[in-house]
């Protein structure tokens, strides 16, 4: 029994959203996807893979463009009339393709796939590399850049569907004003056409800024070089370039973090941010979350900046500005510590409880018995339940062949969570 048997005997066809992946060298549709085309009322796809639909079929054209909902709507509404739909996309639908919304909208009961190598797939046979070892992220469509942050922050091989928006040429100026510059960029253009090329530049900074690429192109970045330090949780004081000693030691550096209950999507603000080294360890933790740190002393704002490089904590943004005006630009945040940036007034405190999403978690660390108070007093003016811990930390130093101990400054450390 061949395959369109198989199929006609498995199933009523008429009762699911057929979906289907082309080849990228599919220079029409495949045999045995054929027999689907051609039974179809409606198919569905992009300019491409539509153009691959032999004039002999019959079925209406649905170009997927514009509103995907719409188009979708659209679907659903004709197969509740009881038409044959056949939707195509490229590769494996289900693979940062169109199929995961079409089971948003149809349900999984309504829709069969048929998926085909992926763009991945192919570039990695290309590459003779193990495309499992690769992370994907798509930036086609999506308007949102820190999947690439993350990215390149945790991953040493990572592949990017891009579009017209974030082009390699866009990419490469994004990467080069974060200062990542340890990533060779492979970028693979027209694969599977006569016109497919592939072009690596070990140094992302000299591709040329007017170069012709092929809107047809899929991006793999390759670490090439390791940051000059490894960031996690408690990284010596020395580690970072700081100014005289201002600095979350590391010690409270590690209860702080403690106090926020990271979740690894949350969005975390450090305000006052100062060196950076809150900010950069809390990023361990938040592989699918962003992180503002903000700084208005320009001098400790470029430390931040140069600490952020030499760790490779690239999803750390380093906000340079004054608070609380320079906040309103930034996204809600789930988590917000503020080591230094409290302040002789309760502006900045003011505005961080008021933008702090219902169910968020502050904490407020203060050495001044001033910013305890007045911090404390704001907390219960505002009914919210909160904890105070004072923390004493001495470390050991020599004394002649013999050790002492030599006690840090005691640090309040003040955590709530806001009602919701």
């Amino acid at each position: 029994m061949d395959f369109l048997q198989a199929t006609r005997k498995r199933e009523n066809q008429m009762d699911y959203v057929h979906v289907a992946g082309l080849g990228i060298d599919d220079k029409k549709i495949p045999s045995h996807l054929y027999y689907l085309v051609k039974k179809a009322d409606l198919i569905v796809g992009g300019i491409r893979c539509l153009e691959k639909v032999p004039d002999d079929v019959r079925g209406k054209r649905l170009c997927l463009k514009g509103s995907i909902e719409k188009v979708i709507k659209r679907v659903l509404s004709e197969q509740e009339k009881g038409k044959f739909i056949v939707v195509l996309a490229d590769g494996d639908p289900l693979f940062y393709g169109i199929g995961k919304r079409l089971i948003e909208f149809l349900g999984e009961k309504r829709i069969k796939f048929y998926p085909a190598p992926t763009t991945l797939q192919i570039a990695a046979s290309r590459l003779k590399i193990s495309w499992e070892d690769v992370k994907v992220i798509s930036l086609h469509g999506r308007g949102d850049i820190w999947p690439l942050f993350r990215a390149v922050t945790f991953n040493d091989l990572i592949g990017i569907y891009t579009d017209a928006r974030f082009n390699p040429l866009a990419l490469t100026k994004i990467l080069l004003e974060r200062g990542v510059n340890n990533f060779r960029m492979i970028i693979f253009e027209d694969l599977g056409l006569e016109t497919e090329r592939i072009t690596s530049y070990d140094n992302i900074a000299e591709i040329p800024g007017d170069i012709n690429i092929s809107p047809l192109n899929f991006v793999l970045l390759q670490k090439i070089k390791s940051s000059p330090l490894h960031f996690y949780p408690g990284m010596d004081d020395r580690c970072y370039k700081h100014e005289n000693g201002v600095i979350t030691k590391k010690e409270i550096r590690l209860i702080s973090i403690g106090q926020l209950k990271l979740n690894e999507d949350n969005t975390l603000w450090d305000l006052g941010a100062g060196c950076g080294s809150v900010a950069i360890e809390a990023s361990f933790f938040l592989r699918y979350g962003k992180v503002y740190a903000v700084e208005k002393n320009k001098k400790r704002f470029e430390m931040m900046v140069h600490n952020i490089r030499q760790t490779g904590a690239y999803l750390v943004e380093p906000v340079h500005g004054v608070m609380p005006e320079c906040l309103q630009n930034l996204p809600d945040p789930d988590r917000i510590f503020i080591g230094g940036g409290v302040g002789k007034t309760i502006d900045v405190l003011k505005s961080a409880c008021e933008r702090l999403l219902p169910g968020g978690i502050l904490v407020v660390n203060a050495v001044l018995l001033g910013t305890l108070e007045r911090v404390r007093k704001y907390f219960e003016s505002l009914g919210w339940e909160y904890d105070i811990s004072e923390i004493n930390v001495a470390r050991s130093k020599e004394l002649g062949e013999d050790l002492r101990f030599e006690p840090l400054t005691p640090v309040f450390v003040l955590s709530c969570k806001k009602p919701g």
